[in-house]
């Protein structure tokens, strides 16, 4: 079965790299997440969500909107 949808190739690769971004942003297992949260003396969980969280949310906002208009 097929899609009628069809979405640019770009958008999809732009798609799938800011995803990648955006992990490892709020990953509490990334490396240098948790050396900062070791260096801070704060869980790992904190320096990842608390820290990062509202960066990521409009770092995915304005590369959503980004890829929409870049694509189109």
């Amino acid at each position: 079965m097929t899609s009628q949808v069809t979405i640019p190739t770009l958008a999809i690769a732009l798609a799938l790299n800011v995803g990648g971004a955006l992990s490892y942003l709020v990953s509490p297992f990334e490396g240098a997440i948790v050396l900062i949260s070791d260096l801070a003396d704060v869980p790992p969980t904190t320096v990842a969500i608390k820290y990062n969280g509202w960066f990521g949310l409009w770092f995915l906002l304005l590369s959503t909107v980004g890829i929409y208009f870049f694509t189109n």
